[in-house]
């Protein structure tokens, strides 16, 4: 890694060169944080420098008029004529975790999302969101202006990247809508579902994405009927985002709407139901098989027609809750037949407060629930009021969404089951796809989630590059606007992204040509000039 800092000196004890011409040696990726009226420049010695990505951390370009943005084109047609490409400007930076690649301003939580954002802030607030449930970023790439790579290009490389498992997208302008559809809709057969933050709902909106980054926002139905083509979940809020990332991270899928509810007190049970019919879901009563079943594992004074209450045998026998989780999800019952999936609602994980003796029969009780679930076809959802206690905790380490909200736990299964939006997943129950198996579709989300339930399965979305140090920042496909606005995406320059894909492959590994930090370093050096990235990171935000 070469640091490049126009005084060439020490910066916290790594040698610094004073410019691009100096160094001693070839690069492949520049990150470049200067002035604006300095950006063009970098970039052009970057370019003979032999790079061939560039991140672009400056901002004052595309989004402040006519005139910065004709500075952008132009300098985006001599970033693509010298085979490069560009990621930015006016962004935070990019983060790969496998490739041990981290470009940003602020530490990162990692994890199994792969999240492209046209927003650094909003970014930032959700990997916090992520954390609190023990997930993050295997992947994060900052769009800034879009003057060259697109959130279209990036949804094509992280639908092929194996350590992510779900995609999460904000974005104010979608650039070539038709692409992003396409790549949107590959991702999801690939097994990667996108979830969608898009704004532009109301005109304040619209005219602080214009400032923030220069665009132009799409129109909501569009976006709302692009995500339900594409199997794309849309979501309103960053907490919602993280809210439905967890739940589309792990694989099962429900075969339809019928969800068995299960607590541990007729206030949690209720709310859940009533949450659960109202965002599309339905709780059916049980048939008398399956009742006798249950009742034969729970105190007669125990409810077991859905939901279930389990009318305080938590406190009597915690294994109670594994006991009904197996006969409501083993896959040889009858009861498959009746249930499309599980939310447990309620106290779970605070019962080892009343006792040592009780805090270890619950962990062994989340233990056991930890195994039903891997072993069983439909997917089980968790609401407890004691979220960050050991006992959830146990459950969320096998995979098991758990939220500390009851309306979360509701959006979650809506967004697995594809209720919520304009129209439901296609078949009723028993005719959809294997809940264990990574396919099928699903229509929308729930509560104030629009859009369409994303799908796991086979498919691929081609494309590569290498302007992000998220592995690749180019690629093929398309997801979530409606009027394309095509800029020179065509074959050839897909086949000149391609190309450059060397630099970040799916192993995550660079070649030796080293990477180059264009004046990152004095963001550290408390000079005159030393704000250069807090600022452009500001800017980006």
């Amino acid at each position: 890694m070469y640091l490049v800092n126009r005084r060439g000196e020490e910066v916290l004890g790594q040698r610094t060169w004073p410019s691009l011409a100096a160094l001693p040696g070839p690069v492949d990726l520049a990150v470049i944080a200067v002035p604006a009226a300095g950006f063009e420049e970098a970039v052009d010695g970057a370019l003979l420098a032999g790079a061939r990505a560039i991140v672009g951390i400056s901002a004052g370009l595309g989004e402040t008029g006519a005139e910065g943005l004709a500075r952008q084109r132009a300098l985006v047609e001599r970033v693509r004529s010298a085979g490069a490409a560009l990621l930015g400007p006016n962004c935070l930076g990019v983060m790969d975790v496998a490739a041990e690649l981290h470009l940003t301003s602020d530490d990162l939580p990692a994890g199994s999302v792969g999240l492209i954002s046209q927003s650094g802030n909003l970014a930032l607030e959700l990997g916090l969101l992520l954390a609190r449930n023990g997930m993050g970023y295997s992947r994060f790439a900052s769009l800034g202006n879009q003057a060259d790579v697109d959130v279209a290009d990036l949804v094509g490389t992280y639908a092929e990247h194996e350590a992510t498992a779900v995609i999460g997208v904000y974005c104010e302008d979608f650039k070539d809508g038709r692409r992003l559809t396409a790549a949107t809709a590959a991702a999801a057969r690939r097994g990667r579902p996108v979830v969608l933050l898009a704004v532009g709902a109301s005109s304040a909106a619209r005219r602080a994405a214009r400032s923030h980054t220069g665009s132009l926002t799409s129109d909501a139905a569009v976006v709302d009927a692009a995500c339900e083509a594409a199997g794309a979940v849309r979501v309103a809020t960053p907490a919602q985002m993280a809210t439905v990332l967890q739940a589309l991270a792990q694989p099962r899928r429900p075969r339809g709407w019928r969800v068995a509810v299960l607590a541990d007190g007729g206030g949690h049970g209720s709310v859940a139901a009533d949450l659960a019919e109202a965002a599309g879901l339905e709780v059916p009563a049980f048939g008398a098989a399956l009742q006798a079943r249950l009742r034969a594992e729970l105190p007669p004074a125990a409810a077991v027609s859905n939901p279930i209450d389990l009318a305080g045998a938590g406190e009597q026998d915690i294994s109670a809750f594994n006991r009904v989780l197996g006969v409501l999800t083993d896959p040889a019952a009858k009861a498959a037949a009746e249930v499309d999936a599980l939310l447990v609602t309620g106290y779970f994980g605070g019962y080892g407060g009343y006792s040592p003796q009780l805090a270890a029969g619950e962990l062994a009780a989340a233990e056991a629930m930890a195994r039903t679930v891997r072993a069983s076809g439909p997917p089980v959802v968790v609401h407890t009021m004691h979220a960050a206690r050991e006992a959830p905790g146990v459950l969320r380490a096998a995979g098991v969404p758990v939220y500390a909200t009851v309306d979360e736990a509701v959006l979650a299964l809506a967004a697995l089951a594809g209720r919520g939006g304009a129209k439901g997943p296609g078949p009723r129950p028993g005719g959809g796809p294997d809940p264990g198996a990574r396919g099928g579709s699903s229509a929308a989300a729930a509560g104030s989630t629009r859009g369409a339930g994303p799908a796991r399965g086979a498919g691929s979305a081609s494309g590569a590059g290498s302007a992000s140090g998220a592995g690749s920042a180019s690629g093929a496909g398309s997801a979530a606007a409606g009027r394309c606005r095509a800029h020179g995406h065509g074959r050839g320059r897909r086949a000149r992204v391609r190309g450059g894909r060397r630099l970040m492959g799916r192993t995550g590994e660079a070649e030796a040509a080293p990477l180059v930090t264009v004046d990152v370093a004095e963001a550290a050096d408390h000079g005159k000039a030393g704000s250069h990235w807090s600022a452009c990171a500001a800017s980006a935000s």
